[in-house]
C-alpha cells in the first residue's frame, strides 16, 4: 500500500538538509569545477553545439573518473579530450566587454591552467545560432532544447548531478535577473550535496523543487510527467468548504461553502496548522516554491492541498483561540466568486471594468459603454489573457518607451543586450481619466500591460504589490520527464527600476486590514477616491 509522506512540508525540509552532509566540503567543490566546466563548453564549444556528441553523458564519464581519482584535474582534462582544438577568436564588437558572470574562468584556483587557456579562447568566439541546444523562439526569446537522450534514474547519483548541472547552466548564461539571487556559484556548491545522495525519485523532485525556489521567480515552477510525484510532495486532497485570503501577510476565511460542516466562521484568523505555527509553514513552503519576493497570496495553493482527509486549524478571532478540523477531497472545489466574461458595474459617474475572462469582441463593446462615462476604473487584478496588447492600444500614449528589456545575446551566452519597447503607434486612444487597480494576481503580461499605461498622464495607478514577475516564460528540459520555467527577459522601467521582485510603481498604496478585506473592497474604494480628484 502506497505510503504518504507525513502532512506538512516541514519534513521535507529536515530530510533535504540532512541529506547535505553527505558529501565532503571538497569533493563538493570539485564536482562545481567539473560542472562548471562542462556547461560553460556546452554552450560555447561550436563543435557540441552542431555535432552528434552526446555532451551530457561525457558529464557521467566525468564525474565517475572523479569518483575514481578524486583528481577534478583529470575529469576536466577528459572533457577538453572530447573536443578538437580552438583558435582564440574575436567576433565581438568593440563596444562589447566580457560578461561578469565569465569572471570565474579566472577566479576559479580549482581549474587547471590548460583548460583555463582553452576556455578564454572561446569566450570571444561567436557562437552558431540557432543550434542544437537553443534556438529562436520569437522575438528576443531564446528556447531550448536537450538532444542528449538517458534512460534517467532518479536513484543514480550521476544522473541527479546530470540534472542540477544542466539546470545550473542554464540558469547561469541565460536568466537575466542572475544578478538579484544569492551567489549562484555558490548555490551549485550547496546543492550538490543534496542531489549526490541518490535516494527515491520523491526525494530527487524535492531536491529539483528546492534548487528552482533558489531562483526566487513566480513564474517558476517545475512540471513533472511523474504526476503522482507532485501529489506526493504537495498532497492529492483538496480543501473543501472553506476559501481562504491573504491580508497583511496573514491568512483569513473569507468564504464558507453552503452546508459546511466544519465550525470555521468567515473572519477567522488562521494561527496554526496541525500544532504548527503558520509562520513556520510559511517558512517550509517557501524552501520549495520560488517566489519573487515573500507574499503570503502566491503561497496559498500549497495550503489547499494535503495528503490527509482532515488537519487541525488553531483560528484566533478577537481574544479567543479554538482548534477545529478542516476537511481535504480529492475532488478540488470550484468557488462561487469564479466568473466569465467581463465584469463591469456602473460607479455613479464612471465605469468599472475587469476584464478576467473577456474575448476581445467582449472588451470592444465593454470599450463603447465606457466612452458614455466621465472615466474607467480598470481593474487588472486579473490575468485578460489575449487582451494585454488591445488594451495598451487603447490607453497608452504613442509610441512612448515605456520598459528596457534585457535580452541574451545567443551568440555569446551570459552577455546581454538592452531593447526598447514602446507602446503602440496606431490605434484609437482613449481620452479620459482612467484608474488602474493592482494586487498581488496581477502578474506577469498584466504587470507589463500596465508599465505601458503608465506613459498617459491621465492614468494613476491604486493597489498593492504586485506579483514582480515579468519576462517572456520560457521551459528548461531536464532528463525524467521534468520541465522548469523561468522568466528569460529582464523588464526593467525606462529609469532602469525592475520589475520582477519589485511589481510596478504605483500611485496610491493601499494598506489593507483584515477588518476592510471583510466588509469592503478596500483598493476599489480608494479607486474611487482618485478617479474623481
Amino acid at each position: 500500500m502506497r505510503k504518504y509522506l507525513v502532512a506538512s512540508l516541514l519534513t521535507t525540509i529536515v530530510c533535504l538538509k540532512a541529506e547535505s552532509s553527505v558529501l565532503a566540503q571538497s569533493d563538493a567543490n570539485d564536482i562545481a569545477s567539473i560542472i562548471k566546466v562542462w556547461g560553460f563548453l556546452n554552450y560555447n564549444s561550436s563543435y557540441i553545439l552542431t555535432s552528434e556528441i552526446n555532451w551530457d553523458q561525457e558529464l557521467i564519464i566525468a564525474l565517475e573518473k572523479y569518483d575514481s581519482t578524486k583528481s577534478r584535474e583529470v575529469s576536466c582534462m577528459y572533457l577538453l579530450s572530447k573536443l578538437p582544438p580552438t583558435q582564440k577568436g574575436n567576433n565581438r564588437k568593440d563596444s562589447q566587454e566580457r560578461s561578469s558572470r565569465l569572471s570565474w574562468i579566472e577566479k576559479d584556483s580549482l581549474i587547471p591552467s590548460p583548460v583555463k587557456v582553452y576556455l578564454n579562447d572561446l569566450v570571444d568566439i561567436k557562437k552558431p545560432f540557432p543550434n542544437r541546444y537553443i534556438y529562436p523562439k520569437y522575438a528576443g526569446v531564446v528556447g531550448h532544447l536537450n538532444p542528449n537522450k538517458l534512460d534517467f534514474d532518479p536513484t543514480n547519483k550521476y544522473h541527479r548531478l546530470l540534472n542540477l548541472a544542466r539546470y545550473w547552466t542554464i540558469m547561469k548564461y541565460f536568466n537575466p535577473y542572475l544578478d538579484l539571487l544569492d551567489p549562484w556559484d555558490e548555490t551549485l556548491i550547496e546543492m550538490i550535496p543534496i542531489f549526490s545522495d541518490p535516494r527515491s525519485e520523491v526525494d530527487f523532485y524535492k531536491a529539483l523543487l528546492r534548487l528552482n525556489a533558489k531562483i526566487e521567480d513566480s513564474h517558476s515552477f517545475i512540471n513533472v510527467l511523474p504526476v503522482d510525484l507532485g501529489k506526493e510532495v504537495f498532497g492529492s486532497l483538496y480543501l473543501q468548504d472553506i476559501q481562504i485570503a491573504a491580508v497583511g501577510g496573514g491568512i483569513i476565511v473569507t468564504e464558507i461553502r453552503e452546508g459546511s460542516q466544519s465550525n470555521v466562521q468567515v473572519g477567522d484568523i488562521l494561527k496554526e496548522i496541525d500544532g504548527i505555527k503558520l509562520e513556520t509553514f510559511l517558512d517550509s513552503i517557501k524552501e520549495l516554491a520560488s517566489l519573487s519576493f515573500s507574499d503570503t497570496t502566491r503561497m496559498l495553493t500549497f495550503m489547499h492541498r494535503s495528503n490527509v482527509a482532515s488537519r487541525a486549524w488553531t483560528l484566533q478571532r478577537g481574544a479567543e483561540s479554538r482548534v477545529v478540523s478542516v476537511s481535504f477531497d480529492e475532488v478540488a472545489p470550484s468557488y462561487v466568486n469564479q466568473f466569465s466574461g467581463c465584469l463591469t458595474k456602473e460607479l455613479g459617474n464612471y465605469f468599472y471594468l475587469m476584464p478576467n475572462n473577456c474575448t476581445q469582441n467582449d472588451f470592444k463593446e465593454m470599450m463603447k459603454k465606457a466612452s458614455n462615462y466621465d472615466g474607467l476604473i480598470l481593474d487588472l487584478r486579473c490575468y485578460p489573457k489575449d487582451l494585454h496588447f488591445l488594451i495598451s492600444n487603447r490607453f497608452s500614449s504613442r509610441f512612448k518607451h515605456f520598459s528596457t528589456n534585457t535580452i541574451v545575446d545567443p551568440f555569446h551566452p551570459g552577455s546581454f543586450e538592452e531593447q526598447k519597447a514602446r507602446t503602440p503607434l496606431l490605434g484609437r486612444r482613449y481620452k479620459k481619466k482612467v484608474v488602474v487597480l493592482v494586487s498581488p494576481r496581477t502578474v506577469s503580461a498584466s504587470e507589463y500591460t500596465v508599465m505601458a499605461l503608465q506613459t498617459n498622464p491621465n492614468v494613476k495607478v491604486v493597489g498593492t504589490h504586485t506579483a514582480g514577475a515579468n519576462g517572456n516564460v520560457v521551459t528548461i528540459l531536464l532528463h525524467g520527464g521534468y520541465a522548469c520555467l523561468f522568466s528569460s527577459i529582464g523588464i526593467h522601467y525606462p529609469d532602469g527600476v525592475l520589475n520582477q521582485q519589485n511589481g510596478v510603481k504605483i500611485d496610491y498604496k493601499v494598506n489593507e486590514s483584515i477588518e476592510d478585506h471583510l466588509t469592503k473592497d478596500t483598493i476599489l474604494e480608494m479607486g474611487k477616491i482618485v478617479i474623481d480628484k
